[in-house]
């Protein structure tokens, strides 16, 4: 019988549950999986050799939806019980694994996530891709494809987004390539609206907004249009 699984993650004292089980290359195929990064043709053959040669799924995508209360609530029966694997990794890291077998659940839980309008990469585009391509790939090959063969699937875990904690994704630039702080900031200006924010960390609150540290102090860089 085909089976779900718990999966969670410990970081800082801080635990997210997931939902793991197979995303559908047709839903990559068209978008029911929202992407919000440009991938590079590159980087995706680069991991499509990778699922071509080894003719499986090394490791899950992670994905994240639009929390719905009934499976939180499944999850927390779930994670009641004792877990299969239970350990803390040399990073730190904890990580926790519930199977999901009974039946009724597994069918309830595939009615719920069908019911959801779309799912998002979270981290993975590469992978998410190179999976979704090599499956389209393999249609091609197959005479007699019928739709539920495996490459038609992947593997990914789904965080629902009232557990995410979205961590910085910063960048250090090493020097201001014969700049002064002035000067950089006056060219700053012919692409971004750029607003001072004293001392105190600043994080971005919107869309199209970074938040840059130069000189001991914060700003704001909102993008200007185009």
């Amino acid at each position: 019988a085909d089976k779900l699984y718990v999966y969670a993650q410990t970081m800082d004292g801080r635990t997210q549950y997931g939902i793991v089980g197979c995303a559908a290359v047709d839903d990559y195929l068209n978008n029911v999986i929202k992407k919000h990064e440009l991938t590079r043709k590159d980087k995706e053959e680069d991991r499509m050799k990778h699922v071509r040669v080894n003719n499986a799924n090394m490791e899950p995508v992670f994905f994240t939806f639009p929390a719905v209360a009934e499976i939180d609530e499944i999850i927390n029966k779930v994670i009641v019980n004792q877990p299969e694997y239970d350990f803390v990794a040399d990073d730190g890291f904890g990580h926790h694994f519930w199977v999901i077998d009974d039946q009724a659940t597994i069918a309830r839980l595939v009615e719920l996530f069908a019911a959801i309008p779309a799912t998002y990469v979270a981290d993975g585009h590469h992978r998410t891709a190179a999976a979704a391509l090599v499956g389209a790939e393999k249609r091609k090959l197959n005479p007699s494809h019928q739709g539920n063969e495996e490459y038609n699937f992947f593997l990914a875990v789904h965080f629902p987004d009232n557990q995410l904690k979205i961590i910085d994704y910063n960048r250090v630039v090493k020097d201001l390539n014969g700049l002064t702080a002035a000067e950089l900031l006056a060219k700053l200006e012919k692409s971004f609206v750029v607003e001072a924010k004293g001392t105190d960390i600043y994080k971005p609150a919107a869309l199209h907004e970074f938040s840059m540290y130069l000189d001991g102090h914060w700003y704001a860089l909102n993008a200007r249009p185009g």
